[in-house]
């Protein structure tokens, strides 16, 4: 029978996996509500979507290197706190620029927390049953959450679209309460932290996604498609 402590450890590190990849999802079924509330523009409800799948896939790898540098547990509840405090601030936007600014935070928050939750798994639980079982439960939370986001976030929508971001902010508290008495912090490694790199390539998507989402609406030859585009050049190269 599972003890208590490995419940609560595979409870932090499969439940933000699970908020991670929901929260693609929830917001897809509340755009309409949010549309209409917020009189989003087609580019800023593009935004509200790319916004978080942006920093959220651009940023992974700079997350998994920060938990080698300054230490996955650590590392781990930063970005947990990150994903809740920007949670807090999309349930409480009231326009499209603070929806899309705290959307490009919950990204962050979980390219923090998401790679360093899997390399926790093998520093939290021995070799064995215990962390195959571990990592089984994480990669589930993959798929649930992409399939539960759309659940979770039609009914609470229902309600108000506000709580399909408030409903992360409990789950994600307690989650940093579990994670700091269950999880065991790894030693600090020596590495060059490749930060320009990271940041630079999700700049450079982002101006890319800027452009297309742009282009229609300002004009392909408008001077902020084009600087936009310029930008994206620049930054790849």
């Amino acid at each position: 029978m599972p003890s208590r402590r490995f419940i609560a450890a595979v409870v932090a590190i499969g439940g933000m996996q699970l908020l991670a990849t929901m929260d693609s999802t929830v917001a897809i079924v509340a755009l309409p509500r949010i549309q209409d509330e917020l009189s989003l523009s087609d580019a800023g409800r593009s935004w509200v979507i790319t916004a978080y799948v942006l920093t959220f896939g651009g940023l992974m790898l700079l997350g998994g290197r920060l938990g080698d540098v300054i230490g996955r547990k650590r590392t781990f509840i930063v970005g947990v706190a990150l994903f809740t405090i920007a949670s807090v601030l999309c349930g409480l936007a009231w326009n499209e620029a603070t929806l899309v600014t705290a959307r490009l935070l919950q990204g962050v928050g979980a390219a923090i927390a998401s790679p360093t939750a899997l390399a926790l798994i093998a520093t939290t639980f021995p070799k064995g049953p215990a962390r195959n079982a571990a990592t089984a439960i994480f990669a589930a939370m993959t798929g649930i959450g992409s399939v539960l986001g759309l659940i979770v976030g039609g009914a609470l929508t229902e309600v108000s679209w506000r709580w399909a971001f408030l409903i992360n902010v409990p789950i994600g508290l307690l989650m940093i309460h579990l994670a700091r008495r269950t999880l065991r912090e790894t030693h600090r490694e020596r590495l060059k932290l490749d930060a320009t790199g990271a940041i630079l390539a999700t700049l450079g998507c982002t101006a890319a996604v800027f452009t297309f989402s742009m282009g229609p609406e300002a004009g392909w030859l408008s001077p902020l498609t084009l600087g936009s585009a310029a930008a994206a050049i620049a930054a790849f190269i």
